[in-house]
């Protein structure tokens, strides 16, 4: 078996080498291409190559892709999906580093999401900030971590934030507050299992529970409910590892987002389980099928 993941340098990705080093241990024959060092040839034939090495000849590829790399990992996956299994799909990495499009999709698959709005006209954001309400949250659309997430208490808040995102040529995107207590959920999703969660407490000073942004993470035990959640939204992207998270408020859950590039630190400390571990287990198990 040929097996390759795609991604940064990993000395600049911890989760990234972690995960490398267990495929390793089961499946010996495992590349480590860093997606920055590839070469794609289309012509008579369509080719991705990796130090002379055609990556359409390997069994699995698994893109494990930052956001600053979406557009070429998505060109990169649909070269080759045809022919070679990817865990995640190119439709998976187009779709979940934009923002507003991972809404999008979720929706179309029926689950719940926050009411959101995205425009570019700036004579239109009265009425946009009248139909979201205060307060509201304004994201760019590749914010990643809790960066590029901002909230707004009011109009002159929203106007000013609107303002700057109008300055840099950036869409307004705005999406409704869910009233929590500054927590949130995210489940580890390999295959059509929930492979553990934590629950992700915000720090006193800032409304996002992203560990990057501050937050913390502790054990979770999921609900049936959201594990079933988790699930469908991670098939709903097309991804068979994903990072889901659902915000609990008084009308119910929403997923607010699905990650197809999760860190793996916070999860590891809240489950006691080897992630690595489990996700190389789950492959060696797909590709041997």
């Amino acid at each position: 078996m040929k097996i390759a993941i795609l991604g940064k340098n990993p000395k600049a990705s911890p989760s990234n080498l972690k995960i490398f080093e267990s495929m390793k241990k089961t499946m010996p024959c495992t590349l480590y291409a860093d997606i920055q060092k590839l070469n794609l040839f289309v012509g008579d034939e369509c080719k991705v190559l990796y130090k002379g090495k055609d990556l359409a000849e390997f069994d699995l590829i698994y893109p494990r892709i930052n956001p600053s790399l979406a557009d070429f990992g998505y060109i990169t996956v649909r070269m080759f999906e045809d022919s070679v299994y990817t865990p995640i799909s190119s439709d998976a990495i187009r779709a979940s580093h934009d923002k507003f499009l991972t809404l999008e999709v979720l929706a179309r698959a029926g689950l719940p999401i926050p009411k959101t709005i995205l425009t570019i006209g700036r004579e239109k954001m009265n009425k946009v900030f009248e139909q979201i309400g205060f307060p509201m949250v304004l994201k760019l659309l590749s914010a990643s971590g809790g960066k590029g997430v901002l909230m707004a208490s009011d109009i002159k808040e929203a106007k000013g934030i609107a303002d700057t995102l109008h300055w840099f040529k950036q869409p307004v995107f705005v999406e409704e507050f869910i009233e929590n207590p500054g927590e949130d959920i995210r489940l580890f999703v390999i295959g059509d299992e929930v492979a553990g969660a934590m629950k992700r407490v915000a720090s006193k000073s800032d409304f996002r529970s992203n560990i990057h942004a501050g937050g913390k993470g502790e054990r979770y035990v999921a609900t049936p409910e959201e594990k079933e959640l988790a699930i469908k939204a991670s098939q709903a992207i097309g991804a068979d590892i994903a990072g889901v998270d659902i915000l609990h408020s008084q009308n119910g859950p929403f997923i607010i987002e699905t990650n197809i590039f999760p860190g793996l630190k916070g999860i590891m400390e809240a489950t006691k389980k080897d992630i690595p571990k489990l996700i190389a287990g789950f492959l060696h198990d797909k590709i041997k099928a």
